[in-house]
């Protein structure tokens, strides 16, 4: 008798069997499991729209882009910066206030949003932003039994770690997180917690060779020109 490898010819119950080892590999239930399998994968994206432009929202922009035409899944985002109707804006523009609008529009979405998600994939910062954005879409995600990808981004990691059990429990209680770089993934491994190394995605398309028969010096900067970020 020969073996093969092909999924699609072995019996029911090899493919419980394959099924419910991976489920334990993953974290997963053998149920999401399947469903991920057999129908398009619905992705929440909760991250930064452009409003809030940084890396965050840049490469969740790509992530989404890159997923347009995909047969396999549907993604789209849920914003952080949800913008309030029309006559309410102008509470985006005082401060303090600002953030208790956005949270009072944020909670809301979480809940209709997730609710029709099979994967929710969250853009975390650190610090304050964490509790503000990444924590509540993990218990919104968690009340209503979505698995949860952590796609964590700051050099600050190592004090907000040391300094936040709420983010070392969070991040310990998701299925997968997501760095961009060895650093985070040290930092993480540091303090007991999994995770993947998944690069920055960069759009090659704009950025074409050119021959130079005379150089000259340019300036590039990876950040916005911004205060806090001292360039």
């Amino acid at each position: 008798m020969t073996d093969t490898l092909d999924p699609l010819s072995w019996p029911v119950s090899r493919l419980g069997e394959a099924m419910d080892a991976l489920a334990r590999r993953s974290g997963l239930a053998p149920r999401v499991l399947w469903q991920m399998c057999t129908t398009r994968l619905n992705v929440a994206m909760v991250a930064p729209s452009m409003g809030i432009l940084g890396g965050q929202a840049v490469q969740a922009a790509r992530l989404l882009r890159s997923w347009r035409d995909d047969p396999d899944v549907h993604a789209w985002l849920v914003p952080i910066n949800p913008e309030p109707p029309a006559g309410l804006r102008w509470t985006t523009k005082v401060k303090y206030l600002r953030t208790v609008a956005t949270q009072a529009f944020y909670w809301p979405s979480l809940v209709r949003e997730l609710r029709r998600a099979d994967v929710v994939h969250v853009f975390s910062a650190s610090y304050f932003s964490f509790l503000l954005a990444p924590l509540p879409a993990v218990l919104i995600a968690r009340l209503l039994g979505k698995p949860v990808v952590m796609n964590y981004r700051s050099g600050e990691a190592p004090d907000h770690l040391k300094r936040s059990a709420i983010a070392r429990a969070t991040l310990r209680s998701v299925e997968q997180n997501a760095v961009p770089s060895r650093f985070l993934h040290e930092v993480f491994a540091g303090f007991g917690i999994r995770s993947e190394i998944i690069p920055n995605i960069v759009d090659v398309e704009r950025f074409r060779f050119r021959r130079r028969e005379r150089l000259h010096p340019r300036v590039l900067s990876t950040r916005n020109f911004e205060s806090l970020y001292n360039l």
